[in-house]
């Protein structure tokens, strides 16, 4: 289950996923990924403390001239990542009235393949989003998240877009994510950027309020 980025809308029924629509995204994602990822990505999500922070510096310098957003590669357990995902998480849970509305294992350091963060000007972190490895070549976009002043932006897109690119740098094939019946905005997001429906897969299989979707890269 999802929080749309753009509008503040639930995008989804089981809180795993933390993928977020943005309207603002424009096009489809079939073509060039939205916001190279780039030089601001400093190192795998696992490597060391000091890389992570010398890439997370700048970004947070290269946005602040820029004016817009920069993506940086971060660790798990980041301090910006994990308030970025906290946010998301209350979020969710008074949308549905309930902490504990995710299907299935929760995303964790010990899954996670890449985590970004979005920076905006001066440096503020104001989006997230990660891939888990189903294997096969296949991700799903978890914990997707931008702060609500700046839902609207197309934080959101180049948040998946930097998803997308970071996938395909890897070689895989697909990404999947899942999102619910009472989101629409959500889905058009998701329909605009490419991904089609699928039968539900995994956790989210047998849950008639969950929606899953994917994308071949």
């Amino acid at each position: 289950m999802e929080i749309d980025t753009e509008t503040g809308a639930g995008s989804g029924t089981g809180v795993g996923g933390g993928v977020t629509a943005s309207s603002a995204a424009g096009g489809s994602a079939g073509g060039t990924a939205r916001g190279s990822v780039g030089s601001a990505l400093g190192g795998a999500a696992g490597g060391t403390t000091g890389r992570a922070a010398g890439a997370v510096d700048d970004a947070a310098g290269a946005a602040g001239e820029a004016g817009g957003v920069v993506l940086a590669e971060v660790p798990w357990a980041h301090p910006d990542a994990v308030a970025l995902r906290a946010r998301q998480r209350a979020e969710i849970a008074g949308l549905y009235g309930t902490p504990d509305s995710e299907p299935g294992p929760a995303p964790s350091a010990a899954d996670s393949a890449v985590f970004l963060v979005a920076y905006g000007p001066g440096g503020a972190p104001v989006g997230c989003g990660g891939l888990r490895a189903l294997g096969a070549g296949v991700g799903e976009v978890k914990r997707m998240y931008v702060v609500p002043d700046r839902r609207g932006t197309g934080v959101a897109g180049r948040l998946l877009g930097g998803l997308e690119e970071w996938a395909r740098g890897r070689g895989w094939g697909a990404l999947r994510l899942e999102t619910g019946d009472r989101q629409p905005a959500a889905v058009r997001f998701y329909t605009r950027c490419g991904y089609v429906r699928i039968p539900n897969f995994g956790p989210y299989a047998g849950g008639n309020a969950s929606w899953c979707f994917e994308r071949r890269l």
